[in-house]
């Protein structure tokens, strides 16, 4: 099992940091190119997500592990995603990127402040 972490502060000029991060995990775990630029976005989200808060947190961790077939990243804390925008998706009720989030990884975990995403590696 493959462990590795980054952290950073909540602010977005950091966000950068993060999505080389995950990209660079992403494909040295065999992930797709696409798969690499969905992690991207959410590891992007849930940092924007957490920044946005009332009270920003001190540090953002996002940690990968390499675990067989799949990756696990896993982002803390990622903020709330259970309240819609005002004047967004009120009608379904989820926040907008919550509803991207699962769009990209409909098995992503949300509890209340880490967001879990798993990749399958495909076999060489």
């Amino acid at each position: 099992m493959e462990r590795l972490s980054i952290r950073i502060p909540p602010g977005t000029v950091h966000v950068a940091s993060v999505r080389a991060f995950v990209g660079a995990v992403g494909r040295n775990t065999g992930c797709s190119e696409e798969a690499v630029d969905d992690l991207r976005l959410v590891a992007t989200e849930a940092c924007a997500q957490a920044i946005e808060q009332d009270a920003p947190p001190a540090v953002i961790e996002v940690r990968s592990v390499v675990d067989g077939g799949r990756l696990l990243v896993e982002i803390e804390p990622c903020g709330r995603f259970d309240g819609a925008p005002e004047g967004l998706d009120g009608v379904s009720g989820r926040a907008t990127r919550r509803a991207l989030i699962e769009g990209l990884f409909p098995d992503a975990e949300f509890d209340d402040q880490v967001l879990r995403v798993v990749v399958p590696i495909p076999r060489s």
